[in-house]
């Protein structure tokens, strides 16, 4: 079913055993910027699973061009990287797998500036991402970027790693030349796109030897700015041709957007419910000039749909790493034929959301983002206990699942008629669907180890202890909460929980408060626009949804502000009266009175659903409460909760 993409294919002078790759991107787990133990051990365990090529995150290789200051993401500015290197191509080589570095400049893109030394870029054009303006550029410090390109790429090849590719996408300095939007310089490396193009060539020429023929170096470009007044695949057709003339250049890797742009960081890595195979029509207008091998990714999450790339031509190689993030053995799992067992990626954005706030990389969904999960290897104790959890939500589905994978028999109690709890509500609105996967991945790993959940069950503190001598795992959840907003009752007041429940219960112009800070205030004002009410976001925060990160941000104003939401921050609900709502502005005290307001949704608290845990204290049984009903958090915490709480209960 997935002969093309399982095909080997030939780059450069290296023969890779499929079509599969692993962009670069920064997991967060390098050890004072170079290699150590954790970083190493990611990339291992996605090369034993079969992945045919890994790229290390952009790696900064002058001080001109960080792209940041903390120590968890590799630098490659002098020798001390070397070892590291050498220790993580062995890991890498040895599992049968390439390992590339990608060799990086930020540009004017960030502002990740050490005291006394700014960035450098071509023209001191605005980052209309974090503002910075860089310094412009002199031919004497061109050559010294150069020759620090040139440098990075003898450290890699000292440390016995397969390549380089150079990073001239997303704003960074190779493509900061290339785009009109960022170079307006007057010299022979402006203006005409010969001339744009007159550093990248440069550099590549410069660097081919200091990595040697023997060695991959690839090319990561746009296909497209996507911005009126950028580069355009016209352009890029031209820019690769150049490339492959050059008969330096091993593979083009096409990726969209420019960083320095105000939205382009956070569509060139877009959350659900971005469409997938996103560039897969511009690596094939890339293709269609050059015989170079041509690489894309873009939300290519299923091997199905990598296999479709690669068959219909658009590409020669896809790469899959948010989806390596959720599940490392996407490999060997659809080797095996076992395709329906890959954990999927449902674009969540966990992962860069963590990224950004400058942590380890991390999935919503898959706890054993660096260690390896135990699928196959069940105790082979035969005296494990029973366990029995309560709640089919997130983490409830979780604990069983993980119980099951160790050997234990599982019993799993839900009182509702369905599986996934909230997260099943959310899952109701367009923009959510795809969280669904989440769900119904757990449904169908149980349902192969033969649990089966039974609905309707409430149970009590005595029926639960008399089950079994087991353990019992609490999974309850919680509950919404309103607060107790002054009013006379002309307004219904309800939450976002009940209103997911049954949306057209609630019509008429409604007021959404947003004091979660996340995501469902959204949900709950997108399911009302959906069905054609008038909806406010009122937040006493400087912005709706102020903890969402860029990439999940970014599309969802999008979508709601598009619809005729309203938003309207640094505002407090004060009171409601004869169908009018009164806010409060935070700062200033001014009274805001909003007219006819039919329905107030109120994302206020949640509260534990904890009752019959605290009933089962005192006994003797282990008890164990994973998820919401210890304290209301992210699907996230929740899952990763449960998997832990069971890791320390029993035997692997």
């Amino acid at each position: 079913m997935h002969n093309r993409l399982l095909e080997p294919i030939e780059i450069g002078p290296r023969r890779l055993r499929n079509r599969i790759f692993i962009s670069a991107h920064v997991p967060g787990f390098a050890d004072q910027g170079a290699p150590g133990k954790r970083y190493i051990s990611y990339h291992r365990q996605r090369a034993a699973a079969g992945v045919a090529m890994q790229i290390t995150g952009g790696t900064a290789v002058h001080r001109s061009g960080l792209l940041t200051t903390a120590p968890s993401a590799l630098v490659n500015l002098d020798d001390t990287i070397i070892p590291g290197y050498q220790s993580l191509s062995d890991a890498v080589q040895g599992e049968g797998g390439t390992m590339l570095a990608q060799l990086a400049h930020s540009a004017g893109t960030l502002s990740a500036e050490l005291l006394g030394q700014p960035s450098w870029a071509p023209s001191p054009v605005r980052s209309a991402l974090t503002g910075n303006v860089p310094h412009e550029m002199s031919s004497a410090e061109i050559l010294e970027i150069i020759d620090a390109f040139v440098a990075a790429s003898g450290r890699v090849r000292a440390g016995g790693l397969d390549g380089i590719e150079l990073l001239s996408a997303f704003g960074f300095l190779p493509h900061a030349f290339l785009s009109p939007l960022n170079n307006r310089r007057t010299d022979g490396y402006g203006g005409s796109l010969k001339n744009r193009m007159r550093f990248l060539l440069e550099l590549v020429e410069a660097c081919r030897p200091a990595i040697g023929e023997d060695r991959i170096l690839g090319i990561r470009i746009p296909g497209s700015d996507m911005t009126p007044g950028g580069l355009e695949i016209s352009d890029m057709q031209a820019v690769a041709q150049a490339l492959e003339n050059t008969g330096q250049v091993d593979y083009l890797n096409v990726i969209a957007y420019n960083n320095s742009l105000r939205f382009g960081r956070a569509l060139h890595w877009p959350a659900t419910p971005a469409g997938h195979e996103l560039f897969t029509e511009l690596s094939a207008q890339i293709k269609a000039v050059v015989s170079l091998p041509v690489l894309v990714a873009g939300r290519i999450t299923h091997p199905d749909q990598a296999e479709a790339v690669i068959a219909s031509g658009q590409a020669d190689m896809v790469a899959m790493t948010r989806a390596h993030i959720t599940d490392p053995e996407i490999v060997r799992k659809i080797t095996e034929g076992r395709a329906d067992d890959i954990r999927p990626c449902v674009g969540a954005n966990t992962c860069i959301r963590a990224r950004f706030q400058g942590r380890p990389v991390r999935c919503m969904h898959n706890p054993y983002v660096i260690s390896r999960n135990t699928d196959h290897s069940p105790s082979s104790s035969n005296d494990l206990p029973p366990v029995t959890v309560v709640g089919a939500g997130p983490a409830g589905l979780e604990a069983a699942l993980t119980a099951a994978q160790r050997g234990h028999s599982v019993r799993l109690l839900e009182r509702s008629g369905e599986y996934g709890g909230q997260l099943r509500l959310w899952c109701r609105v367009e923009s959510q669907k795809e969280l669904a996967a989440v769900i119904d991945w757990r449904v169908r790993q149980l349902d192969k180890l033969g649990v089966h959940p039974e609905f309707n069950q409430t149970v009590t503190a005595d029926q639960l202890l008399n089950i079994d001598d087991g353990i019992i795992v609490m999974a309850t959840g919680a509950e919404a909460v309103a607060d107790a907003i002054p009013g006379d009752g002309s307004v219904v007041q309800t939450t976002p929980v009940e209103l997911l429940n049954d949306p057209g219960l609630f019509t008429g112009r409604a007021l959404i408060r947003d004091q979660g800070r996340g995501l469902s205030a959204l949900v709950a004002a997108e399911a009302l626009a959906a069905q054609g009410s008038n909806v406010i976001v009122v937040t006493d925060e400087p912005a709706v949804g102020l903890d969402l990160d860029l990439t999940v941000r970014v599309p969802a104003y999008d979508r709601l502000l598009n619809s005729g939401v309203e938003f309207l921050p640094n505002h407090t609900v004060a009171a409601f009266e004869d169908g009018a709502v009164k806010l409060q502005h935070v700062f200033t005290g001014q009274e805001t009175v909003l007219p006819s307001i039919d329905v107030l949704v109120d994302d206020h608290i949640m509260r534990p659903c904890d009752d019959l845990m605290k009933a089962l204290a005192g006994s003797d049984r282990i008890v164990r409460s994973v998820g919401d009903c210890v304290a209301p958090r992210t699907v996230e915490a929740a899952i990763h909760e449960a998997a832990q709480a069971i890791a320390q209960l029993t035997p692997a």
